[in-house]
């Protein structure tokens, strides 16, 4: 990705920046294997080093970092402990070290002595999804440790660890964090019913999993009533909608928009994300809100609006119609450059949603252009994300503003007519016979 793109993109998507897309890379002067090397040095500064940059290559460093990490795990240091585990969380692990690395995490969870280490370790067991199955037991006591962060991270993982596509629910899952909706702490019980409307609802047969299916609906609905917390009667409300607790949805979607306006940054953003989780399960219900959440684009907090244009370009995409998009659209000239900003990289998200008009306009920022850089960047990224959308019409106005523009301009223009070519060129077939 061209760094002039990657501010922007990283705001909307929280994409990394910066990472390695094989173990051939070269990152902050070494490869892989150098880096792997480092995990066997004697100073704890070099090891945490090497695995902060291990991770910027994912999947790619698991068959060769994989064995290195899992050794670090019990290493003297609290920091390279804490740092292996994020590591294995963040590449996960290669199929041969699964049951090693598994282990070692869960030895962590038990024994080590070190709060923040038994949390990433959990963190981690989260992370790697159902090929850490084998820790659901330890995920389970740790749902019931002293400190409310492990158990907060207790519940995430058990949601992730649990989940397994097209198959039932663990019974003994589901009935602990039907538990921790009780927990003293909201981030805990926050945790636990996001972590339910993963795993899924019991089923209606036989008695045992009937009566959990009852108990969950129970306690759901108990939450929304009592609890405190509104991002907790957010989820509470999603959950029951996305395991179709209740036959009527559409009193549970209507509550959650109507926090989409809240006080509350925070429960903005998780009004929006709930929606957004909905949309694709319950269309019907979503779409006519969709208005009212691309009104989240305009957010006083850039957080807020950020994760708009995320839910709005990711799993709502394929609600919106071509009065929606107008809607994105007229946000570009809102006197905010934050807002500008953020309309603009929803629209790069659009794709094909978006029509000839919409390239125009953005065209049209860098074409007065827009006082502000940010601004200027964001637009043309979308042009670049745009692809195929927008060639036609933007090459000609960027070959021109490549040499007319501003500085910033010019480089913004020269930027997105390579990404243009670029793709042009993966796409080109091959003449035969060539190498």
């Amino acid at each position: 990705m061209r760094p002039l793109f990657a501010a922007v993109l990283m705001l909307v998507t929280g994409a990394s920046a910066v990472g390695g897309d094989s173990r051939n890379d070269i990152i902050e002067g070494k490869t892989l294997e150098q880096w792997v090397k480092d995990l066997k040095s004697r100073d704890p500064g070099v090891i945490e080093r090497a695995m902060r940059n291990i991770s910027l290559y994912k999947a790619a460093a698991r068959e060769l970092a994989g064995p290195e990490l899992i050794k670090r795990l019990t290493y003297r240091d609290v920091g390279v402990r804490v740092n292996a585990a994020l590591a294995i969380g963040e590449i996960g692990l290669d199929p041969r070290d699964v049951k090693s690395g598994v282990s070692a995490l869960v030895q962590r969870v038990n024994l080590d002595k070190e709060s923040v280490v038994r949390f990433h370790a959990i963190i981690a067991l989260g992370r790697l999804g159902n090929q850490a199955e084998d820790a659901i037991s330890v995920l389970l006591s740790a749902l019931s440790d002293q400190a409310w962060e492990i158990r907060k991270a207790a519940a995430f993982a058990l949601g992730e660890v649990s989940y397994v596509s097209s198959q039932p629910p663990v019974l003994r899952v589901v009935k602990a964090l039907v538990g921790a909706l009780n927990d003293a702490s909201a981030p805990v019980r926050l945790e636990a019913v996001m972590a339910l409307a993963k795993v899924g609802a019991p089923s209606l047969t036989p008695v045992r999993a009937n009566m959990l299916r009852d108990e969950e609906t129970h306690a759901l609905r108990t939450a929304i009533r009592r609890d405190r917390d509104k991002t907790v009667v957010i989820w509470a409300h999603a959950t029951l909608v996305a395991l179709r607790l209740d036959p009527k949805p559409t009193p549970h979607v209507q509550a959650i928009a109507d926090l989409l306006s809240n006080r509350s940054l925070d429960v903005r953003k998780h009004a929006t994300a709930a929606l957004a989780r909905l949309g694709p399960l319950q269309p019907k219900e979503v779409r006519p809100l969709i208005p009212q959440i691309i009104k989240g684009l305009e957010d006083e907090d850039t957080n807020g609006s950020a994760a708009t244009a995320s839910a709005l370009g990711q799993q709502l995409k394929d609600l919106l119609d071509s009065a929606n998009v107008d809607q994105i659209d007229r946000l570009l000239t809102n006197g905010r450059s934050e807002v500008r900003c953020m309309a603009a990289q929803t629209l790069g998200l659009l794709g094909n949603k978006c029509s000839s008009k919409q390239v125009q306009d953005l065209l049209k920022l860098l074409e007065a252009p827009d006082p502000d850089e940010t601004v200027l960047t964001a637009a043309g990224q979308a042009l670049a994300a745009l692809g195929d959308v927008a060639r036609a019409t933007a090459t000609p106005v960027l070959k021109r503003l490549a040499q007319s523009g501003s500085e910033s301009v010019r480089s913004i223009a020269l930027q997105v007519l390579a990404e243009y070519n670029h793709a042009a060129a993966l796409k080109a077939p091959k003449a035969v016979g060539a190498r």
